[in-house]
């Protein structure tokens, strides 16, 4: 039970960069105008799905 509290910790902390990488995708930043507005959703969206499994992992 120990082991399993252990391994959910860092799995959860590394879960929390996908909603991090959300938040910059949707900051406007200068740098992500090379990418279509359909470009950065497709990519929101994928970092929200990953966020998802990594909750269902954890």
């Amino acid at each position: 039970m120990v082991a399993f509290a252990l391994i959910s910790i860092p799995v959860s902390l590394y879960n929390i960069n996908h909603k991090l990488d959300v938040l910059t995708l949707i900051s406007g930043a200068e740098y992500l105008k090379v990418f279509s507005p359909e470009q950065l959703q497709a990519q929101v969206m994928l970092s929200l799905d990953s966020y998802n499994s990594g909750i269902l992992i954890a």
